[in-house]
């Protein structure tokens, strides 16, 4: 109940559509179609309502930057 509180105050985002970025932008950064990009974009959701992540443009491109160069280490 906690978490529902913190987003409604916060107004922060609740879907994956909600996002600063979609899809199309892990796309055009290398992600491969499919699985992978949505698994992406569900893990971010989830960072930014932790406040892990701020929901703009710039700092979810460079989670997923460093997410995609780590996982090809």
């Amino acid at each position: 109940m906690d978490l529902v509180r913190t987003v409604q105050r916060n107004r922060l985002p609740t879907r994956v559509s909600d996002l600063a970025i979609g899809g199309r932008d892990l796309m055009d950064m290398g992600y491969n179609q499919g699985k992978q990009i949505g698994v992406t974009l569900d893990r971010l959701l989830a960072l930014v309502i932790e406040g892990k992540v701020e929901n703009t443009r710039e700092a979810l491109m460079a989670w997923a930057e460093e997410s995609m160069a780590s996982s090809e280490e």
